[in-house]
Formats: C-alpha cells, sequence, structure tokens
C-alpha cells in the first residue's frame, strides 16, 4: 500500500468514525462505478441519504485546500454515480440525498488530524 493509500484509508476511516459519532448510519463505503469513480461514503440519518466525498492530506507537506479537488467535473461523477447507486438499490430517484464532503489534515508529527464536514457541496 503506497503513502498516499494509507493516508486516504485513514482519513475514510476517521471520517466514518466521525458520521457515525453524528448519529449517520454507514450504509457502505467505497461504492465504485466505473468509469467514474468511486463515493467514498453512503450514509443515511433520518429520513436522507448521504453521499459522502472524503479528501485527507498530510498536513505536513500539502499546502493547497484538499476541498478545491471537488471541482465541477468531480460533482459531475459523483452524480452519475449517485444516481446509479439508487438505481441498483432500488431506490426511488425522488428520495431525499445530498452530497456532503468531509476534508481531514492529517499532522502525523503530532499524531493529530483536523476535520472539515461540508454540507450539501453539490450546488
Amino acid at each position: 500500500m503506497t503513502e498516499k493509500e494509507r493516508i486516504g484509508k485513514l482519513g475514510e476511516d476517521l471520517a466514518t468514525r466521525y458520521l457515525e459519532k453524528q448519529r449517520y448510519q454507514i450504509l457502505e463505503r467505497n461504492f465504485k462505478q466505473l468509469p467514474w469513480g468511486e463515493v467514498d461514503i453512503v450514509a443515511k440519518k433520518e429520513r436522507t441519504l448521504f453521499f459522502v466525498e472524503v479528501k485527507t492530506v498530510n498536513a505536513d507537506h500539502e499546502e493547497y485546500l484538499p476541498e478545491n479537488k471537488i471541482d465541477y467535473r468531480k460533482k459531475r461523477a459523483l452524480y452519475r454515480i449517485i444516481q446509479i447507486y439508487l438505481q441498483k438499490k432500488k431506490l426511488r430517484l425522488d428520495i431525499s440525498w445530498q452530497l456532503d464532503a468531509v476534508i481531514i489534515k492529517i499532522n502525523s508529527e503530532r499524531n493529530k488530524y483536523t476535520l472539515k464536514h461540508l454540507e450539501n457541496i453539490f450546488y
């Protein structure tokens, strides 16, 4: 496993724990739909489905804002994956859902991290 993959997996684990503490029910992780990619976390809270994109960086080396990586093309690809998820799970296409992002910056020297939850980023 590369360092980037290890950091990404750690970030998804941290995001999952955070969402669970916020009373989200985790339904699935890493829902892949080629050629568009994957949704990192699918969760449910009350009557809404949440599709969560997780961006994790090593704060020791990265200077950019990870949320800037979730651009128009990425959102369009995620929208396609969400529609396929709803169809494969035989859910009504008019079900309430939203796209969120969890941004994590890990500081390995201090063994700490910061987490930011961005809600409803699709629009």
